[in-house]
């Protein structure tokens, strides 16, 4: 353990500190160090220096430690004029935010993930310890990106907060409650007819058929209900929308030109 004079000198307050002032010395420390809060390249330092504000933290704020070393914590006076009954009210350190990611698959029908963490704890040797923990994150169909969801207290001190983000997925894009799907289709079969299967999320299939349908450039296919669910109207989706690319072929030979040509009417 470090010799006393080290945890004042850590917290950067002088030996007759108020039990207050060692406090707020403390939260300023825990907020500026924490690691959540630092990148990869400073984390190392981060965790080293929020440990030993911890620790010296937990020291100075035990009573019977400081009276070992003959050093009492001062009392703070109530100022004249002001009620002794009114307290201050220590302004709550900002939550500490961290990422979840999940696929497209989870958002739709919902999953428990399980979410590790570590909390600062007193051993029985009075150093601060991190203690690992996990809690579950239960995730609800048709929660968006962004989604906040808050454990209080969790961020050893502040609030622990995960921020819901969206996997990109292979063949779907998310468009609040719609799911955006884009298929390639050869022009020929554009203009006489195409039949295809779409894998769904959650691997039912679906096939769409146009017989009797020209697929013309910006032509769209709206499949109603089955997108995303919405989150506030119970068994209510968003829908399918399939956007087309209709490839044409690089070149045509003098034959294939005068045959479209004729096809279609253009003789000129």
């Amino acid at each position: 353990m470090a010799s006393p004079p080290d945890f004042y000198r850590v917290l950067g307050v002088s030996k007759d500190s108020s039990a207050e002032e060692i406090r707020r010395a403390y939260k300023l420390l825990a907020r500026k160090w924490h690691p959540d809060k630092h990148p990869v390249s400073s984390k190392q330092e981060a965790e080293a220096q929020f440990k030993a504000a911890a620790q010296a933290y937990e020291a100075l704020n035990d009573h019977e430690y400081r009276s070992r070393l003959g050093v009492h914590s001062r009392i703070d006076a109530p100022c004249p004029g002001i009620d002794q009954n009114r307290q201050r009210v220590e302004r709550k350190p900002p939550p500490v935010e961290r990422e979840l990611e999940c696929t497209l698959e989870e958002l739709c029908w919902g999953c428990k993930k399980e979410v590790k963490l570590s909390r600062n704890i007193v051993a029985n040797s009075g150093l601060v310890m991190q203690k690992p923990e996990s809690r579950t994150v239960t995730i609800k169909p048709g929660w968006k990106k962004g989604t906040r969801i808050t454990f209080e207290g969790m961020g050893n001190d502040a609030d622990l907060v995960f921020l819901i983000s969206e996997k990109k997925h292979r063949s779907f894009k998310r468009v609040g409650d719609d799911l955006i799907m884009k298929v390639e289709v050869p022009l020929v079969k554009a203009l006489v007819g195409w039949s295809f299967s779409v894998s769904l999320l959650g691997g039912k299939k679906m096939s769409c058929s146009f017989r009797d349908e020209i697929i013309f450039p910006g032509y769209e296919k709206v499949v109603k209900g089955q997108g995303m669910p919405r989150c506030k109207e119970d068994g209510a989706r968003g829908d399918l929308i399939i956007k087309f690319h209709i490839v044409f072929p690089r070149r045509l030979s003098k034959e294939q030109k005068l045959g479209l040509a004729e096809l279609l009417g253009e003789n000129n």
